[in-house]
């Protein structure tokens, strides 16, 4: 799946172009929520930096609270994952950039306009109806 996104190696990194860089090339997206859950438990709270705390903090309002929305939220990413749309590029999937970043909005009722401002490559790649149709699994 993930060989189905095009990226160009020789451009200078940016995530509008998906460019993210040699250090990012085999690594794994994590989303708001992921993060809270591996960090949270991580560190006793007496242990933690004021930095941690907020940052922790930050993640908690982006993160479902409870148990079932963390699953709603694997689902969501499993449906992101399979997410293909033939554009006149070829078929197209998500980068897992964009998954995650469309996981993320799962707290929000996002526009279209929105989704694009906060994640650019989409409508490079993808028409308006396509990324509506990613917000509609996201409203789910």
């Amino acid at each position: 799946m993930l060989s189905s996104y095009s990226i160009d190696n020789n451009e200078a990194e940016d995530v509008n172009t998906l460019s993210l860089g040699p250090d990012f090339t085999d690594m794994i997206c994590l989303t708001h929520s992921e993060v809270y859950q591996i960090l949270a438990n991580k560190i006793h709270s007496s242990n933690r930096t004021s930095s941690y705390s907020k940052t922790l903090e930050y993640l908690k309002r982006f993160s479902p609270a409870e148990e079932e929305k963390c699953a709603v939220t694997t689902e969501l990413r499993q449906a992101l994952e399979s997410y293909e749309r033939r554009t006149e590029k070829g078929m197209q999937s998500l980068h897992p950039y964009e998954i995650v970043s469309l996981c993320d909005l799962m707290q929000t009722d996002s526009t279209v306009d929105e989704a694009i401002a906060l994640i650019p490559s989409l409508s490079r790649r993808f028409n308006e109806n396509d990324i509506e149709s990613m917000l509609e699994l996201v409203r789910k």
